[in-house]
């Protein structure tokens, strides 16, 4: 699968980043060479004979993999602004201007750039699903490098055992929720799978790849790329293991089994016992677009909506109110010259609607223009629908907080705490409610200490205590 953009559509759903990334990558039968090679580039044939051991699985073929300079790569995954057409360069600025009104960039991100720096300084190789290839930034199979390549040829074996492509984006009724959901397991159980590999190797080379791995983190993170864009690229990463380590713990589950049956929103892979106890979305109308015609809509997610809550209000407060999404519907719309998103949402219990409705309002008063008589942003309720509004603030808005990082975190080890209380005899139930308390009773220095204080340590089995 595309280690690429395709996590980035959960924002608002707009096809933009799929336009404007149509056409790169090598042709699929080039002229004189057959769609598949007889054989494994010697360079990752260990390290394919690796994934069909771990995985448990057989390749139907080799595939091509396209060993390319950095400079190749980079023309390879970046989008030349000078190429946009016309009409993709107003889908770019309505983009824009709906991620200004969701707090997601400020005023002055030039959202084309970062997206490039995500795809291009973010990855090391990618698996291309349509095209079955691999193509890699490098021509030196360094160790670094033999980590990332075991992760993609586990998406070469995931294709051809599970398809990858068995959900098409342009179809209206495939959501945006399912593809992330089906993307973070993919990419959970790939990661399962690459750490498998790094425990095999030498402590020194282990040390090694972290130095790199570091190296990169630096690099990445002077490309000022804004929080909550790496948030919401990591999260079906993070919460795609979580997940997958939550379906190798629990009773009846497995992550074959999930293959077979994927989850299918945003918030099964965010709460996997939502997946476990079979908990689909509710329905909820779209919201009123004021007669303009809407530029996108669609479902907008749990995790989505978690990391826009968390740049304007506390993590924690943003979490819990995710984590009682029961359903939504958004539209991105124009309105006097702006571009402007709603959405109407509801709580899995009438407590989880009110928890959101709250959320909503704390999120508003932090917007930018929120004083005044036409504010930016507003919320309302109806029922047990609450819906919320805001508009581009235009160039000159500042972002949000950056705490949607720390709401992925909590999400991510609130899970991998329940698949631990599953590994130790914990059923569902127990497992649940203790990670829950957990990451909502301590602190983030708390919950990251390995010798935890007296006092921490009689909290916590005093949390155990409670959800028996």
């Amino acid at each position: 699968m595309e280690r690429r953009t395709r996590w980035f559509e959960r924002v608002t759903g707009l096809l933009l980043l799929v336009v404007l990334s149509a056409g790169i990558g090598a042709a699929l039968v080039r002229a004189g060479e057959e769609k598949y090679p007889s054989e494994w580039d010697p360079r990752v044939l260990g390290l394919a004979n690796f994934v069909e051991r771990e995985r448990g699985a057989l390749f139907d073929h080799p595939v091509p993999v396209d060993f390319l300079t950095a400079e190749d790569y980079s023309a390879r995954t970046r989008t030349d602004e000078g190429a946009l057409t016309e009409e993709e360069r107003t889908e770019l600025e309505q983009f824009e201007g709906a991620m200004r009104a969701l707090g997601i960039i400020s005023g002055d991100t030039d959202l084309l750039e970062a997206t490039n720096d995500l795809t291009d300084s973010g990855t090391l190789a990618y698996y291309n699903s349509a095209e079955e290839r691999v193509v890699v930034r490098g021509t030196e199979v360094t160790p670094g490098l033999a980590v990332t390549l075991v992760h993609e040829l586990t998406h070469v074996l995931q294709d051809q055992v599970f398809s990858l492509d068995r959900y098409n984006e342009s179809d209206d009724e495939v959501s945006s929720g399912r593809t992330y959901a089906f993307g973070a397991l993919v990419e959970g159980d790939a990661d399962r799978i690459e750490q498998r590999y790094v425990d095999t190797l030498d402590q020194a080379v282990q040390d090694t790849i972290d130095a790199e791995n570091e190296a990169g983190l630096e690099e990445f993170e002077e490309a000022g790329i804004p929080d909550a864009l790496t948030a919401l690229f990591g999260s079906m990463y993070g919460l795609g293991d979580a997940f997958v380590a939550v379906m190798e713990a629990a009773k009846g589950e497995s992550v074959d089994g999930a293959f077979a049956d994927p989850p299918v929103t945003e918030e099964q892979v965010f709460d996997p016992f939502e997946y476990i106890d079979g908990e689909g979305p509710a329905a909820v109308a779209g919201p009123e677009t004021d007669g303009a015609e809407a530029y996108d809509e669609g479902d907008f997610g749990a995790v989505s909506l978690m990391v826009v809550l968390a740049e304007r209000i506390d993590p924690r407060l943003a979490l819990a109110a995710a984590t009682g999404w029961g359903g939504d519907a958004y539209a991105v719309f124009p309105r006097d010259g702006r571009t402007c998103f709603r959405m109407n949402v509801t709580g899995d219990t009438p407590e989880d609607t009110a928890e959101l409705a709250d959320a909503f309002t704390a999120w508003v008063a932090a917007a930018p223009g929120s004083s005044g008589p036409t504010p930016n942003a507003s919320t309302s309720q109806d029922g047990d629908v609450v819906g919320l509004e805001s508009c581009d603030p235009g160039a000159g808005s500042a972002g949000g907080t950056g705490g949607s990082m720390a709401a992925v975190e909590l999400a991510v080890t609130r899970s991998y705490v329940a698949a631990g209380s599953l590994d130790e005899g914990a059923d569902a139930d127990q497992a649940r409610c203790f990670a829950s308390a957990l990451v909502t009773g301590l602190t983030d220095e708390e919950l990251a200490t390995e010798d935890p204080s007296p006092g921490v340590a009689r909290r916590v089995a005093g949390f155990a205590n409670a959800c028996r």
